[in-house]
């Protein structure tokens, strides 16, 4: 099966607890509530994106534990092919904790990376990625998402970086990129000190046709060639904030996938990860197309098709 977009990045089993308010330090709290799901950065999007109604497989790797079997059994549900993905035997899968704020619907993510050993290039499904039409990274293994991206672009495909926090080897990273979409927190570590249209440029500079900055509840940042602009974020009572930059990735590759220009395509996301956040945990309430169409004001039969 061709494929519209291959992941290949970290994943993990996310245990979330809504808090009536964060604990000082040395203080005890109860949840109010809790939810377990598949996390991770590519596999969100990715499961965002099969919502949408595009094809995915993910790439990544889990240990044989009852944690790898669930975000295995998670991932599937939602649509996302998972037949590439490696099980470490006797190995353990990572697992992040994530507390969320109650009034604000913010998170704060502490990962256990677990014990299962990192993907190796020699285990990279080539031709799979060769023939995919997007790969989307998220660039923590600088030289394997680099072999990958460069195989992808044999087969004429499109590169899409998801960077969340800065990446070591950066540089290399966006020489290979197509589309980065990075985070306001990649952005104000890697260039300190900058502004964040200023970053957009720098960006574009090591070889990116296409540079989003993801900022939050403020909206974020475009630049395409010669061409920028902002988008806004859509207006949502949010219980939890946790995945809504993943999902964005989602729909934005869903917009990539159609041939939308930059401004639909970030509107789109945009739109896609407000409607995420209304529920506790990433993937817990990720939009249909039709949900994301209407909030983003786009035609429903328009955002099936190919423009």
């Amino acid at each position: 099966m061709k494929f519209d977009v291959v992941g290949l990045g970290l994943c993990a089993w996310d245990r979330v607890l809504l808090l009536e308010r964060y604990p000082k330090l040395n203080e005890k709290a109860t949840s109010i509530s809790s939810i377990t799901s598949g996390g991770g950065p590519v596999p969100t999007a990715l499961a965002a994106f099969a919502k949408l109604g595009g094809a995915a497989c993910f790439v990544g790797v889990v240990g044989d534990d009852a944690e790898g079997k669930s975000v295995r059994a998670d991932l599937s549900a939602h649509g996302v092919d998972i037949s590439r993905m490696i099980i470490r035997k006797g190995q353990t899968t990572a697992c992040a904790h994530i507390w969320v704020d109650k009034p604000t619907g913010e998170r704060t993510v502490v990962l256990d990376p677990g014990k299962a050993s990192a993907i190796r290039m020699s285990e990279l499904p080539r031709s799979l990625i060769r023939h995919s039409r997007i790969l989307l990274m998220d660039g923590r293994l600088p030289g394997v998402a680099i072999a990958a991206a460069k195989w992808c672009h044999q087969g004429g495909g499109i590169v899409l970086l998801d960077a969340g926090s800065p990446r070591a080897d950066f540089e290399k990273l966006l020489s290979v990129t197509d589309h980065a979409v990075v985070s306001e927190d990649f952005a104000l570590g890697t260039f300190p000190g900058m502004k964040l249209e200023r970053i957009l440029s720098e960006i574009i500079a090591y070889g990116p046709k296409a540079a989003v900055i993801t900022c939050g509840a403020k909206g974020g940042f475009w630049r395409e060639g010669d061409r920028m602009s902002r988008y806004r974020a859509f207006p949502v009572k949010a219980l939890d904030t946790t995945g809504a930059g993943d999902v964005f990735h989602g729909g934005y590759l869903y917009g990539l996938k159609l041939g939308w220009d930059m401004a639909r395509r970030c509107r789109f996301a945009s739109a896609a990860a407000a409607l995420a956040c209304r529920g506790l945990g990433g993937r817990a309430s990720l939009p249909s197309l039709a949900q994301t169409a209407k909030m983003a004001g786009i035609s429903p039969n328009k955002a099936k098709s190919e423009l």
